[in-house]
């Protein structure tokens, strides 16, 4: 994580240059995803860690601009930054953004949420039960509880595959929210 932070801080204030990278790293995942026959090329910001600074949103909603057959997807606490991943009034199609909300940002997030109402909510909560009560409190629905979590879908399927991509519910053709609750199973 450390070591991504510093490759991103390096173009800090540099989007143009940021965008070069990313377009090149999205073409070589682009290319492995192809080569072992996805069907569907997709790609997920931040696995762990999150959107550095203006550059950085920036560069990843031009590099999706520039590759509409790529979808992706993101979570973010940046919520300040929410606004630099627009390309226009909203992000490219192929980009689905999600606000991570929990019990300490909800009142930050449903701001976020009202002001850019393409964002997506991704409910992060100890429970599932906490996950269902700042949905609640934010007044939508809470969505759909991770598969991967509640065991229907293994991290990695029997065809390689990661459970993100083979339940593709956060991939910007669907448009719901979604929950993670760090206690896993269905309870």
């Amino acid at each position: 994580m450390a070591s991504n932070y510093q490759a991103v801080e390096h173009y800090r204030g540099d989007a143009a240059a940021l965008t070069r990278q990313f377009l090149t790293l999205l073409d070589e995942s682009a290319a492995l995803q192809r080569r072992a026959g996805v069907d569907r090329v997709t790609f997920r910001w931040q696995w762990d860690g999150d959107i550095a600074h203006d550059a950085h949103a920036q560069a990843i909603a031009r590099a999706h601009e520039a590759r509409p057959d790529i979808l992706g997807w993101l979570y973010t606490r940046r919520f300040d930054l929410v606004h630099r991943l627009r390309i226009g009034d909203e992000p490219p199609e192929n980009l689905a953004v999600f606000l991570s909300v929990d019990r300490w940002n909800a009142t930050k997030a449903r701001k976020v949420a009202d002001r850019y109402p393409w964002v997506r909510l991704a409910f992060c909560g100890e429970s599932w039960n906490e996950c269902r009560e700042i949905a609640r409190g934010m007044e939508v629905a809470r969505g759909l509880r991770c598969p991967e979590l509640v065991g229907r879908i293994p991290l990695v399927t029997d065809d390689g595959r990661g459970a993100c991509t083979a339940c593709s519910y956060c991939l910007p053709t669907t448009r719901g929210h979604v929950a993670f609750s760090t206690t896993k199973g269905k309870a």
